[in-house]
């Protein structure tokens, strides 16, 4: 089982905007800092099972072919297109 915790940090840079003399503009510099937890256990058979955690929701289907075919968790569905894993798993996001 594979279970990382990945930092995300949002960072608005700090700037000013002066387009004429007495109207100037300025950007606050903020960063917020979030942490991401997943769980991964490979499973022994191609099935894919994916449950999020803040959409309340589980995804089930039997390939990737299967799974790439569904409208839900799109994003999710985008990186593992891309990434082509070659063997079945249950993902807790």
């Amino acid at each position: 089982m594979w279970c990382p915790e990945a930092p995300i940090h949002f960072n608005i840079n700090p700037s000013t905007t002066c387009t004429h003399a007495h109207q100037c503009g300025f950007a606050l510099n903020a960063t917020i800092s979030l942490y991401t937890h997943a769980t991964l256990k490979v499973r022994d058979n191609p099935s894919i099972k994916i449950h999020s955690h803040d959409l309340n929701e589980t995804l089930e289907a039997e390939n990737l072919e299967e799974l790439i075919a569904s409208p839900k968790m799109p994003l999710i569905i985008s990186l593992l297109n891309l990434i082509k894993p070659g063997f079945g798993f249950e993902l807790s996001i």
